[in-house]
C-alpha cells in the first residue's frame, strides 16, 4: 500500500506538470489559494532576516516557481521533488545567472532524505505532507537536515476549513469524526480521503493533530496561521460572490491575527524552530 501511494502520487505529478506551472499565474479562486499559500511562506522567510547566502531547502518544490523567487532574493536554494518531470521543469524555470543565489535540483524521497544533517538554515514544505504515508517521519527528516537554530515552514490542509464546514456532507463527516474521538477518548489524527480519480490518499489535518506533530518532533512553534476561505459549495451558483467573501475574510484575518477566522482557512502554515 505504501509503495502504491508513492507510485500514484509520482504518476499524478508527472502527468500534471503543466497544471502546476500555470496555477501560479491564473486569477480564479483555487489558483489564488495556492498563490496566497506561497505568499505567506515567503513572508515568513522575509520575517526571519536571513543572511543573503542562507541555504534553503524547498522540499516538494514542484516546478520550481517558489525556488525562483528565493534565488532572486539572494538565497542558496536546493529544490527536491519526487517527480522527474517536475524537476526538469524547475531547472528550466530557474535557468538564469543574473542573481546572486545558487541553486540545484534533484529527485528525492521526502521520508528518507539523502542529505547531510544540519545543512540548511530553512526547510520549507508546501503542499507536501498531505501526499505522504509517513508525514511525521518526513518532518523528522526535515528537522534532521536543518541546522540547530534553523527554521521549518510547513503547510497542512485544514480539515475544519470554512469551505468544509459550509459543505453539508463534509460537516456531517466532521461532526462524526469528533463524536467518535470523544466516544473512544482518543485524539483525532489526520483524516484520509481517497482521491478516486488519481487513486492516492489525501490527508487533512485538525489543528490538534498539527500541534501533536510539533510536540512529537520536539520543535518550537513560533507561528500558526491559516489562510483563504473558499470555495463554498452553498455559493457555487455565484463564483463572484464566493471570491468576494474569500477576499473579505482574508482581509479581516490579516488585520487581526487573533481573529476566529484564523482556525478556518483552507491551509494551516506553521513556522517552527529547531532548538536541539
Amino acid at each position: 500500500m505504501e509503495n502504491n501511494q508513492k507510485n500514484y502520487v509520482h504518476k499524478y505529478f508527472d502527468e500534471n506538470t503543466e497544471l502546476w506551472t500555470t496555477i501560479y499565474k491564473e486569477k480564479n479562486l483555487l489558483p489564488l489559494i495556492i498563490q496566497q499559500r506561497e505568499e505567506n511562506v515567503i513572508n515568513f522567510i522575509k520575517s526571519l532576516n536571513l543572511k543573503n547566502n542562507a541555504k534553503i531547502l524547498d522540499l516538494g518544490c514542484g516546478t520550481g516557481l517558489t525556488c525562483e523567487k528565493l534565488i532572486k532574493m539572494g538565497f542558496n536554494v536546493v529544490g527536491l521533488d519526487c517527480s522527474k518531470k517536475m524537476i526538469d521543469e524547475a531547472k528550466k524555470n530557474c535557468n538564469f545567472t543574473e542573481f546572486n543565489g545558487n541553486y540545484e535540483f534533484d529527485i528525492c524521497d521526502a521520508e528518507n532524505l539523502s542529505l547531510e544533517s544540519n545543512t540548511f538554515d530553512v526547510v520549507i514544505a508546501m503542499g507536501l505532507v498531505e501526499y505522504l504515508n509517513l508525514d511525521i517521519q518526513a518532518i523528522k527528516e526535515m528537522k534532521r537536515v536543518v541546522k540547530k537554530g534553523g527554521y521549518l515552514i510547513i503547510t497542512f490542509p485544514n480539515r475544519i476549513a470554512l469551505s468544509n464546514i459550509l459543505n453539508p456532507k463534509q460537516l456531517f463527516l466532521i461532526i462524526k469524526e469528533i463524536f467518535v474521538s470523544l466516544i473512544k477518548r482518543k485524539e483525532i489524527g489526520n483524516i484520509k480521503f481517497l482521491n478516486k480519480k488519481n487513486s492516492f490518499i489525501h490527508h487533512y489535518y485538525y489543528p490538534s493533530e498539527i500541534l501533536r506533530i510539533v510536540k512529537i518532533t520536539n520543535l518550537k512553534l513560533l507561528s500558526f496561521i491559516s489562510h483563504n476561505f473558499g470555495p463554498t459549495v452553498l455559493l457555487n451558483m455565484s463564483k463572484n460572490i464566493t471570491f468576494k467573501i474569500d477576499r473579505l475574510f482574508e482581509k479581516i484575518r490579516k488585520k487581526n491575527k487573533n481573529s476566529f477566522l484564523n482556525k478556518y482557512g483552507q491551509n494551516f502554515i506553521i513556522l517552527c524552530k529547531k532548538e536541539d
